[in-house]
């Protein structure tokens, strides 16, 4: 919940996850998934493209474990401002 709520605060298109993952599209935001994809990378956190899934400007956050989650929060929240 708590990653859901910062991503819709950011302006970030975001699934309701029903899974273990988040779809997150960046079209409302002023950096594309390929820019956040590089920074998340610099910052140990790896997620999917899904451009070829025909999901344009999108990535998959697969949910970690508390301490990823919190990195990953911590990780956006510094990208996207």
């Amino acid at each position: 919940k708590k990653i859901f709520s910062i991503l819709q605060k950011k302006n970030i298109l975001v699934n309701k996850p029903t899974a273990n993952f988040f779809l997150m599209n960046f079209d409302r935001v002023k950096i594309n998934s390929d820019q956040i994809f590089k920074k998340l990378a610099s910052k140990r956190l790896i997620l999917r493209k899904m451009d070829q899934y025909k999901i344009k400007n999108s990535l998959r956050l697969t949910i970690g474990n508390e301490q990823e989650n919190k990195h990953f929060i911590r990780s956006i929240r510094s990208i996207i401002k």
